[in-house]
């Protein structure tokens, strides 16, 4: 392994260290490498908190000149118009589709994740298999993540139950693939109750997505909410589910007062609605409807048969009137 190995195996070791970049961008700037330049202008930014006119123009001409050739190690992989980059390296992308398993087993393991802080599995048309998806989490450097995107929910137990623990602050979990009957969400829903009981692997998670797929909507199902150190730790939970059950998510939260740290409560379908909490209680909707959907009359109906249900004067929502 030569120096310049070292030095970037330093980087991807101690991500959140700059102590690492800044030796390296040395060493490549000695080597006449342009991306010594790059990581050096970007930990500047990074220190500065902004980019200079001067800065911004010369990291993009470095991009172009050289950009494709530090994406290597992820090339093929990632789709390389989401990938941003901050203090030298990619910290987010959307994983593109391979053409061959080959191109899954290629990134596995690769250390060239550990610096990514975003990473969406569901984006760029991507099919991955649970078996693949499980060994790319949990075979490849991504403790460093802060969002996670389109991880299948069967996984979500084996992620609270990850030592040592993750550095994710959220979670998406998509919907997979049709309904699960009773019997079937019940037993998920205890698997998960489970493992936010015991688990520990999440210490960090306050934005969590569940669908309703999976989980179910009876806000009993998820009981983990309230009864567990690290369900009361959430601050906003999303769920794939109609308007009509912030009616009763709105009577449960309103019992439990100051026992859950949550503050909103967001149901999505087409549109996009959020329950807030205020120092009055849970008292404020906001979000927007989906007004290119042809069923957008029918959606405001039913929000003001909620809004009216629930007695709620401070609404916010986009495409719809209050008063109206």
């Amino acid at each position: 392994m030569t120096e310049l190995d070292q030095l970037f195996a330093a980087v991807y070791a101690t991500p959140d260290d700059d102590g690492p970049r800044w030796a390296l961008a040395e060493a490549l700037s000695a080597a006449e490498d342009p991306r010594g330049e790059l990581i050096r202008l970007q930990l500047e930014q990074s220190q500065a908190g902004k980019a200079s006119r001067e800065s911004r123009a010369r990291q993009k001409a470095l991009f172009k000149a050289h950009g494709p050739g530090w994406l290597a190690p992820l090339e093929g992989v990632v789709v390389k118009r989401s990938v941003r980059w901050e203090r030298g390296f990619p910290v987010s992308g959307n994983f593109a589709f391979p053409r061959s398993m080959k191109g899954w087993e290629d990134i596995i393991g690769c250390s060239a994740l550990a610096t990514l802080r975003t990473l969406d599995l569901e984006k760029g048309n991507v099919i991955m298999r649970l078996e693949t998806m499980e060994r790319l989490l949990f075979e490849s450097p991504l403790r460093h993540l802060r969002s996670l995107g389109g991880v299948s929910p069967r996984l979500l137990p084996r992620l609270l139950h990850t030592s040592p623990p993750w550095s994710l602050e959220r979670v998406t979990c998509p919907g997979g693939g049709g309904g699960a009957d009773k019997a079937q969400q019940q037993s998920i829903n205890e698997e998960l109750g489970q493992a936010f009981a015991s688990g520990s692997g999440l210490p960090k998670l306050v934005d969590l997505t569940l669908s309703d797929y999976w989980f179910g909507q009876d806000p009993g199902s998820r009981r983990w909410l309230w009864e567990t150190d690290a369900g009361r730790r959430l601050e906003s939970l999303r769920m794939c589910e109609q308007v009509e059950g912030f009616v009763p998510w709105h009577a449960r939260l309103t019992d439990l007062g100051d026992a859950i740290g949550l503050t909103a409560l967001e149901l999505f379908t087409g549109s996009s609605l959020v329950l807030e909490r205020t120092e009055d209680g849970w008292t404020r909707i906001t979000g927007r409807l989906d007004t290119r959907s042809k069923w957008v009359d029918r959606e405001r109906r039913r929000l003001r048969r909620v809004i009216d249900q629930l007695g709620i004067a401070d609404v916010a929502v986009r495409g719809f009137v209050a008063g109206g």
